[in-house]
């Protein structure tokens, strides 16, 4: 396994092009260690925006990826997850777009109780209903006959 610094002092050398596969984690290592490089070679202002540079591109990066992925069965109780499913809710992603004043209205017992289990699902990933997904690189979603559906822009 590569270490932060042997990836510095590799990209140092001028030339060598390697390809690494980092977890989220040894990323923000990486970056805050180029951040303290920074630091020492310049002042702490700089550091310090590297480093917000840094955690607004990871965290941007962690939500598109949340974004796309799909619930669990486990996550939520049956009548939840299937009424989400037969509606064509499948992802996070669409699941974040729509409110719980639609869902209570367009899915068939569809409840406060099972409104409020989404929106804790939801809030464990850091999202929220209502959310604009669009800068995220999320397709957008709205309710149509057949469901929810994403929206084909023109």
């Amino acid at each position: 396994m590569v270490n932060a610094e042997q990836i510095l002092e590799l990209a140092s050398k001028g030339g060598t092009h390697v390809v690494f596969q980092i977890t989220g984690e040894e990323l923000m290592n990486l970056l805050r260690l180029v951040a303290d490089n920074a630091y020492q070679a310049k002042n702490r202002k700089e550091s310090l925006d590297i480093l917000q540079t840094a955690d607004r591109k990871h965290t941007y990066t962690s939500l598109c990826i949340t974004l796309r992925q799909l619930f669990d069965k486990g996550e939520l109780s049956v009548r939840s997850y299937w009424g989400l499913e037969n509606y064509g809710i499948k992802t996070l992603g669409m699941l974040c777009q729509t409110s719980t004043k639609e869902l209570r209205k367009r899915i068939r017992n569809f409840g406060n109780v099972s409104c409020d289990e989404v929106g804790t699902l939801l809030g464990n990933y850091g999202l929220r209903f209502d959310m604009d997904v669009s800068r995220y690189g999320y397709p957008k979603a709205e309710w149509k006959e057949k469901g929810f559906v994403f929206v084909e822009e023109e």
